[in-house]
């Protein structure tokens, strides 16, 4: 499983992780306004640009982290 985590984007991986550990701390209205907002971010980034063209494409996806 880790394995398969490694070959995900790092920036998504990492706002998952991020999106669990505060999950305490907030409702559940608010949990899932923070995972929107974690969300959006995400799709600004060159990774998501990224994932959905090598999806569109049908090849491996090449993350740089940013």
């Amino acid at each position: 499983m880790a394995e398969k985590i490694r070959e995900k984007g790092q920036l998504a991986v990492s706002s998952v992780f991020e999106s669990i550990l505060v999950s305490a701390d907030f409702s559940a209205s608010e949990g899932m306004e923070r995972e929107a907002h974690l969300l959006g971010k995400l799709f600004e980034t060159e990774d998501a640009r990224e994932g959905i063209a090598a999806f569109l494409r049908k090849r491996k996806t090449i993350f740089n982290d940013k």
